[in-house]
């Protein structure tokens, strides 16, 4: 293969490289937020570039058409994007030297809060049928939204004699290389089956047009019943998976219980999701003698 030079070339060997070694979802990831920087530099040589230009780039980027801030976490994974293509271009010896210096990135949004009860009958009243049963099952299984949204009829398996969802594409699949292995609980069981119906293939859940959700439309619907209610824009879809582990740890007192209903390789991962309860901190305040 020749060379790359332009812009173009060195995103689509980087990209080719991501499907080749990553899960579909990675490409999909980068393949979406390497666009914007190929939109404007496509035909350009990557490695005549200057830093000023770059620069230039992630400060235009940082707002949208009508000129609001976008997301600290979308503005983090454009600068990741560009940041692991040019250091995989590094690495294999296509650039010389770095383009740039790394980029500062904005803190991700801390999810501190979770949705109180209130919060959730909203949700839940305001959400179409459809969507209900896909939110009430994202709260019951501490899924990740693209797993339950693409999680299908032929993955639910018995496993020891027990009911789960058995995903071999998920996000810790090449780290583990284990599959990620949902238990289905009664609770679940019933919101699956519900969902089911009489089909005998395709996704577990499906919009209200029939069609296969994603972590993209999850997320969507969620915003649009949010906005609907007037609740806090701090409120997102994926606390459904802060709420799980904070209830889950809170039973259990078991942090590694609580990662592996996670699917997390690390507990320290998990720690960020539990939420501190305080009533139960000031409770055992008071067991100091």
């Amino acid at each position: 293969m020749a060379k790359p030079k332009t812009v173009s070339e060195f995103a689509c060997a980087y990209l080719k490289h991501i499907k080749a070694n990553k899960s579909a979802g990675t490409l999909k990831t980068y393949t979406k937020y390497l666009k914007p920087f190929l939109d404007r530099f496509q035909d350009r040589k990557f490695s005549k570039l200057e830093p000023s230009e770059i620069e230039e780039y992630f400060d235009d980027i940082k707002f949208k058409s009508d000129g609001s801030e976008k997301a600290p976490d979308t503005v983090r994974l454009l600068i990741v994007s560009f940041e692991r293509l040019q250091q995989w271009s590094l690495d294999n010896k296509l650039l010389k030297a770095r383009i740039v210096a790394p980029i500062p990135k904005p803190k991700g949004r801390k999810r501190e809060r979770l949705p109180n009860k209130e919060e959730r009958d909203l949700i839940t009243q305001a959400a179409s049928p459809a969507f209900r049963l896909v939110y009430r099952a994202l709260r019951q299984s501490g899924c990740r939204p693209n797993e339950l949204a693409r999680a299908t009829i032929s993955d639910l398996k018995l496993v020891d004699g027990e009911r789960m969802i058995v995903l071999t594409d998920h996000k810790t699949a090449r780290k583990t290389g284990e599959a990620r292995k949902i238990p289905v609980g009664t609770k679940l069981g019933q919101l699956i089956d519900q969902s089911i119906g009489d089909r005998t293939e395709g996704p577990l859940f499906l919009t209200p047009q029939k069609r296969v959700w994603s972590a993209s439309s999850l997320s969507k619907a969620f915003y649009r019943i949010r906005k609907k209610l007037k609740l806090p824009d701090d409120m997102v879809l994926y606390l459904t998976r802060h709420e799980h582990a904070t209830q889950i740890y809170s039973k259990t007192k078991d942090i590694h219980a609580t990662a592996r209903a996670l699917g997390h390789s690390s507990i320290q991962t998990t720690q960020r999701y539990v939420k501190d309860n305080l009533k139960e901190l000031k409770t055992n305040q008071d067991f100091v003698e």
